[in-house]
Protein backbone atom coordinates (compact mmCIF):
# COMPACT_ATOMS: atom_id res chain seq x y z
CA UNK A 1 0.00 0.00 0.00
CA UNK A 2 1.58 3.62 -0.89
CA UNK A 3 1.63 6.30 1.84
CA UNK A 4 -0.98 7.65 0.01
CA UNK A 5 -3.80 4.75 0.45
CA UNK A 6 -3.25 3.99 3.67
CA UNK A 7 -3.84 8.09 4.69
CA UNK A 8 -7.32 7.63 2.42
CA UNK A 9 -7.64 4.27 4.40
CA UNK A 10 -7.45 5.97 7.33
CA UNK A 11 -9.54 9.04 7.15
CA UNK A 12 -11.81 6.65 5.43
CA UNK A 13 -12.21 4.63 8.25
CA UNK A 14 -11.63 7.04 11.09
CA UNK A 15 -14.32 9.37 9.19
CA UNK A 16 -17.00 6.50 9.60
CA UNK A 17 -16.06 6.14 12.98
CA UNK A 18 -16.89 9.89 13.55
CA UNK A 19 -19.87 9.81 11.14
CA UNK A 20 -21.46 7.23 13.38
CA UNK A 21 -20.92 8.61 16.86
CA UNK A 22 -22.03 12.19 15.44
CA UNK A 23 -25.33 10.73 14.45
CA UNK A 24 -25.81 8.81 17.39
CA UNK A 25 -25.45 12.08 19.43
CA UNK A 26 -27.75 14.05 17.03
CA UNK A 27 -30.74 11.34 17.21
CA UNK A 28 -30.26 10.68 20.61
CA UNK A 29 -28.81 7.38 21.08
CA UNK A 30 -25.82 8.27 22.71
CA UNK A 31 -27.28 9.50 26.11
CA UNK A 32 -26.22 13.29 26.91
CA UNK A 33 -24.20 11.96 30.07
CA UNK A 34 -22.03 10.41 28.03
CA UNK A 35 -18.30 12.24 28.64
CA UNK A 36 -14.68 11.89 27.53
CA UNK A 37 -14.39 8.33 29.45
CA UNK A 38 -17.92 6.81 27.52
CA UNK A 39 -17.12 8.54 24.35
CA UNK A 40 -13.69 7.25 24.37
CA UNK A 41 -14.76 3.52 25.67
CA UNK A 42 -17.21 4.25 22.55
CA UNK A 43 -14.67 5.00 19.98
CA UNK A 44 -12.58 2.04 20.79
CA UNK A 45 -16.22 -0.55 20.46
CA UNK A 46 -16.41 1.38 17.25
CA UNK A 47 -12.80 0.24 16.02
CA UNK A 48 -13.16 -2.71 17.34
CA UNK A 49 -15.94 -3.92 15.55
CA UNK A 50 -14.23 -2.70 12.26
CA UNK A 51 -11.16 -5.23 13.10
CA UNK A 52 -10.27 -8.23 11.09
CA UNK A 53 -8.48 -10.21 13.72
CA UNK A 54 -8.61 -13.46 11.42
CA UNK A 55 -6.49 -11.38 8.99
CA UNK A 56 -3.45 -10.71 11.21
CA UNK A 57 -2.54 -14.23 12.13
CA UNK A 58 0.90 -15.91 11.45
CA UNK A 59 4.20 -14.61 10.38
CA UNK A 60 1.91 -11.00 9.62
CA UNK A 61 0.56 -11.10 12.93
CA UNK A 62 4.31 -11.60 14.59
CA UNK A 63 5.74 -8.86 12.19
CA UNK A 64 2.87 -6.75 13.37
CA UNK A 65 3.34 -7.06 16.90
CA UNK A 66 7.60 -7.05 16.61
CA UNK A 67 6.84 -3.46 14.82
CA UNK A 68 4.62 -2.24 17.43
CA UNK A 69 6.87 -3.11 20.38
CA UNK A 70 10.46 -2.02 19.07
CA UNK A 71 8.70 1.11 17.23
CA UNK A 72 7.10 2.46 20.68
CA UNK A 73 3.90 3.34 18.05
Amino acid sequence: MTKHEQMRFVNSLLGSIKDDIRRGISNGDIPATWDGIELREYVFELARRARRDDLLAGARGRDYRNTIITTNL
